[in-house]
């Protein structure tokens, strides 16, 4: 009898400690089911202020290469200009050379 009533007191006491250690599981469950959820919000948030932030970049970059599109085509129109700068230039004589030619016509 001694025997049977210590099974009991052991049955009895380890159905307490299971169910207590399934509610401090439970609760930790919990806890950690909310603290991964209060993560993924906060995760959230920085990643749509992250998109907005490289959309931002990216309409700059937009920007920058419509300015850098116009430059090119000025530099473009700037080298057309002087290559026909060039071309006249060579029909013309410089400084120096006038003044030999008109020192040479002089003397005669």
């Amino acid at each position: 009898m001694i025997d049977s009533d210590i099974e009991k007191t052991i049955a009895k006491t380890v159905k307490a400690q299971a169910k207590s250690t399934e509610r401090y599981l439970g609760a930790l469950s919990e806890e950690f089911t909310h603290r991964l959820e209060a993560m993924g919000e906060g995760i959230e948030i920085q990643l749509k202020q992250i998109n907005r932030t490289l959309d931002s970049h990216g309409e700059k970059l937009d920007s920058h290469s419509e300015k850098l599109d116009s430059h090119t085509e000025m530099i473009g129109e700037l080298k057309v200009d002087v290559q026909a700068i060039k071309e006249s230039l060579k029909n013309k004589v410089d400084y120096k050379e006038f003044a030999a030619l008109k020192t040479l016509v002089n003397s005669k």
